[in-house]
């Protein structure tokens, strides 16, 4: 009898919040109609995918290949360190694209104070992680 009355509850316990997730959504359709979207409006959430094109290439051409000598280890490693400093320059212009869209496309009055919460944001959570995984690594 009392497996019974917890699988009830639990039943009507899923249906509420059903509803609630249900009536959640309905509203936020309601509110915020998503028929104006086209491509157009993510073009700059569409650069992330020369990123990561840029990144393939430049893991491509540092595969360890033999050197001849010194000078092509010291210009490899040159070439290397320019390559990323390219792909580490056009990714912060294009995560500030990114930001600034975002940020117009909400519609928010100062629009310029949100994206720079979300900057730094996205900037103490790289950093914690970057604690964590030292922290973790000290430990093993």
């Amino acid at each position: 009898m009392a497996k019974m009355t917890n699988f009830i509850i639990a039943l009507i316990l899923i249906g509420v919040a059903s509803f609630g997730f249900g009536s959640l959504f309905g509203r936020m359709n309601t509110a915020y109609p998503n028929s104006n979207y086209d491509n157009s409006t993510f073009s700059s959430f569409n650069k992330l995918s020369n990123l990561t094109q840029q990144a393939e290439t430049i893991q491509e051409a540092t595969d360890i290949n033999e050197r001849s000598g010194v000078l092509d280890i010291i210009g490899g490693y040159f070439s290397s360190a320019y390559q990323a400093l390219k792909i580490t320059t056009s990714s912060v212009s294009t995560f500030n694209e990114i930001a600034d869209s975002t940020a117009e496309q909400s519609g928010i009055d100062n629009a310029g104070v949100y994206k720079n919460a979300l900057i730094t944001i996205v900037l103490i959570i790289i950093f914690v992680g970057i604690i964590i995984s030292t922290m973790v690594k000290r430990e093993s």
